[in-house]
């Protein structure tokens, strides 16, 4: 019997500092990193040899063009999402 995992929630772009071990104001860079934990667990399972498909938000921005190549990519799909025009992905910074 084939599995099939859906999820519905957040998908988002983490921004990941390029150096550990210094302070926050000191870092030079980020490197985005796709994220979310729903969409993170419907990747692990495809991953796996499940199926997954995906209901989330998207914004109208680069950053959602990002999210729909990767998932292309790791063949998450079909995803289902919503764009809502003029809405960007908010940026939320994470300190390690």
């Amino acid at each position: 019997m084939d599995k099939k995992l859906y999820a519905i929630g957040e998908a988002l772009i983490d921004f990941i500092p390029q150096e550990s071990g210094r302070p926050m104001k000191d870092v030079l860079g980020f490197c985005p990193k796709v994220g979310g934990a729903p969409a993170n667990v419907c990747g692990a399972f495809t991953r796996l040899g499940g199926k997954s498909e995906m209901i989330t938000q998207l914004g109208d921005d680069p950053l959602a063009i990002k999210l729909k190549k990767h998932w292309k990519k790791t063949e998450l799909e079909p995803v289902m999402y919503f764009v809502q025009k003029k809405r960007q992905i908010p940026l939320l910074p994470l300190w390690l």
